[in-house]
């Protein structure tokens, strides 16, 4: 009997190697890698990182890049501090990212996701899905996984140039 396959609607797979510095690869395991943080979760264990994902049978994934949304937060505080834990980073990562614009936030994300489309220590491989047919290629190994692009927080994109001023952030 074959193993079932599944498919998981929203992931971030990228987030965490993106946002952390002790995570360096969405293959990686973050609940061996960054074990202080399951104290702090909202969700006790992830489950998006690529490995598992595999070993789950999860096969086709939309994988949500996300740009961090800092006008939303912005009305919340302004303090970098409350945004490190908000997002669960370092303040330093959060400075760093807070400086940037959204869009280039969102490439970064990209770019990682696919210096990462083969798994740096074993067989496993992403592959973008542009057309049905990358979806059956994914399912013909089971070491592939489908993954279908999405943007959570499109709307964060763009407000500088329409006029939108981010509020300034104490600490910068």
């Amino acid at each position: 009997m074959s193993q079932p396959l599944f498919f998981d609607l929203h992931v971030h797979s990228t987030l965490k190697p993106y946002m952390l510095s002790a995570v360096d690869s969405p293959w990686e395991d973050y609940d061996q890698t960054t074990p202080e943080e399951r104290v702090r979760r909202t969700p006790r264990i992830t489950r998006s990182d690529f490995t598992k994902l595999l070993r789950s049978g999860t096969r086709v994934i939309t994988l949500a890049l996300h740009p961090i949304e800092r006008y939303l937060i912005a009305a919340l505080t302004t303090r970098p501090v409350m945004y490190a834990l908000v997002f669960r980073m370092r303040l330093e990562r959060v400075r760093q990212v807070l400086q940037r614009n959204p869009f280039t936030i969102l490439q970064q994300e990209y770019n990682l996701l696919m210096a990462y489309a083969r798994q740096p220590d074993g067989p496993g491989e992403i592959i973008i899905v542009r057309r049905p047919e990358d979806i059956d290629a994914a399912l013909a190994s089971p070491h592939k996984i489908a993954v279908i692009l999405a943007l959570e927080g499109a709307h964060a994109l763009g407000f500088e140039y329409r006029g939108y001023k981010f509020p300034s952030i104490r600490g910068f």
